[in-house]
Order: structure tokens, then sequence, then C-alpha cells
């Protein structure tokens, strides 16, 4: 059985296990939601076997109709898959705690130290390297998420909206769609199950 078809993965695990990863991604995860939410991909769904790819897109998609952080509220979500109620407040405070402390820090040394030429210097050089980062973890999401001709043209649709402002028609584009591919689905996997239940052919002898 693969793991993405194994109902082990979905088994909770410990606190320390869920504030462990989400510690080290409040202090590594750099370059914003869409940075984020690669990094979790790969941790959880690639190397840690948590959850399947397909659940996570799932999450994702329901993050993102929220209002606020979508890769907090991915955490969160997480959290709450491996360890319970216990584990959706650990994961959102230990992720979300390194965070806010770099930027205290950050603030102060800023407020005291960003008129300083080395240090305006510092500050523009880390812009590419942030672009970069955002750059390569929309790639390797869109390879996850963009598996056939309609998501494609979905995701070029909503690019273009984007461009043009209109976030709400573009969370109800995608919405509608995703509505439309399950229910399509549901529909052929109950056809081909009642095919094969009249079907002398396929029926045990």
């Amino acid at each position: 059985m693969s793991k993405e078809n194994n109902p082990l993965l979905q088994q909770p695990g410990g606190l320390a296990e869920v504030a462990n990863e989400f510690l080290r991604l409040g202090f590594v995860a750099y370059g914003g939601p869409a940075a984020h939410i690669a990094m979790m991909e790969e941790r959880f769904v690639r190397r840690r076997a948590w959850l399947t790819r397909e659940r996570f897109l799932d999450l994702v998609g329901a993050a993102s109709l929220l209002p606020g952080p979508s890769s907090t509220e991915l955490a969160i979500y997480l959290g709450e898959i491996r360890a319970g109620l216990a584990g959706l407040i650990v994961a959102g405070a230990c992720f979300i705690l390194p965070a806010a402390s770099l930027v205290a820090a950050l603030a102060w040394a800023y407020a005291n130290y960003g008129a300083v030429p080395q240090v305006g210097g510092l500050l523009f050089g880390i812009k590419p390297v942030v672009v970069a980062l955002v750059a390569q973890a929309v790639w390797n999401l869109g390879k996850t998420a963009l598996r056939s001709v309609p998501l494609i043209a979905l995701a070029l649709a909503v690019v273009v909206l984007a461009i043009y402002g209109s976030p709400v028609l573009v969370l109800l584009l995608g919405a509608g769609f995703l509505v439309d591919q399950r229910s399509r689905r549901s529909h052929h996997r109950t056809a081909l199950a009642g095919n094969q239940g009249s079907d002398p052919a396929v029926r045990a002898p």
C-alpha cells in the first residue's frame, strides 16, 4: 500500500513532534505565505507523510478562503490534524512566536540603525533573495497542484483577475470550479460502481 493510501498516516502524533516541527518552521520559513505553504508541503506531505497531497491541497484552498494569513491558518489546521485541539494551539503558537520575536528585534534594530549605509545595503540585498525564494516556492507548489489542463486554465484566469484587482471573483471562480470537479468525480464513481454491480461479467462466481 502506498503512503498516500495508508490510513495510518492520519493517526495523531505527539505534541512534542508538533512543537518541534513548527518551531523549526517559525525560524526558517522566509518568503511569505507562498514560501511557507511550499515548505509545509515538502515537510509534512513528502517527508513526514502526515497527510496526503490531495488533502493538503484541500486545506490550502480552505485557508485561502478565510481572511488573514493563509500560511498561519494552514499551520493551525495541520497541528489539529496531527495532535487534536492541543496540537492546533501548539502549532499556531510555535509557528507565530519566533517570527513575532524576530520582527520585534528587527524593528528595534531598524529604528536605531536603519539609516546606517551598511545596514541599508544589507536590506536592499535581501530583496532579490526573498523574490527568488517565493518564485521557487510557487513553482514547486504549482507542479503539485496544476495536474490537468482545466486546472492550468483556471490558474491563468486567476492570475489575470488578480492583476485587475478582483479577489472576490477569483475566490468564487476557484470555489465553483472545484465544486464542479468534485461533483463530476463523485457522479463518475457512482456510475462506475453501478455498472460493475449490474454487469454479470464482474460478479463473483
